[in-house]
């Protein structure tokens, strides 16, 4: 599969990751039903697995020689299979344990991270007047606030663990992750769909 294809599933992946993120947001009794459970939730391994994808793709393809660009797209295709292994039975780790917050939080910051070095890494490497800049300078935003976030949601399980109790998070959280979330997918959709434009692939990592 070459990177212009791995970005039409990538873009196909992220449509339904908010498609799946509205469906239980909206229809929380959703998860009661064993069938449609077991299919939102198959349909998200697939989703997820479509970055992992377009990562590896994306390396064997252009073989970037910036080590930043390079490693970022590693982390991203490990962290991605993390946080999906995170979320399968393979494990044994019951969803709603520590053990489970503990190894999804921690793969999806890692994954977070890794996301925000390729984009930065990405830009310098393209042209001052190219269309994908003005998408991967509001991802950086996005992505920032998300490891802001995922960090503050760290802090909160260490309370727990250290002190045995719960915190109540702040009311402003829980709608600034939305809003981070919808954000940061949407721009990344803006980007996707403009880099699946690309004529040239190779050009980008000439410069």
């Amino acid at each position: 599969m070459g990177l212009r294809r791995a970005t039409l599933v990538l873009i196909l992946g992220t449509s339904y990751t908010v498609l799946h993120k509205a469906l239980h947001a909206l229809l929380p009794a959703l998860g009661r039903f064993p069938v449609a459970s077991a299919v939102t939730s198959t349909l998200w391994v697939v989703a997820a697995l479509a970055l992992a994808l377009f990562a590896f793709t994306f390396l064997r393809e252009l073989r970037p020689l910036d080590r930043a660009l390079r490693d970022s797209l590693i982390g991203v295709v490990v962290f991605t299979g993390v946080v999906v292994l995170s979320k399968l039975p393979v494990l044994a780790i019951p969803s709603t344990g520590v053990g489970h917050r503990i190894l999804f939080g921690g793969a999806s910051t890692l994954n977070a991270i890794a996301l925000l070095v390729f984009v930065v890494s990405l830009s310098r490497h393209l042209p001052g007047g190219s269309s994908l800049l003005a998408p991967l300078r509001l991802l950086t935003w996005g992505l920032g606030l998300t490891i802001a976030l995922d960090l503050a949601a760290a802090g909160y399980l260490a309370v727990y663990l250290l002190a045995g109790r719960e915190v109540p998070p702040l009311p402003l959280l829980q709608p600034l992750a939305m809003l981070s979330f919808v954000f940061t997918h949407a721009i990344t959709l803006w980007f996707l769909i403009l880099f699946r434009r690309v004529e040239d692939y190779s050009a980008l990592m000439r410069r």
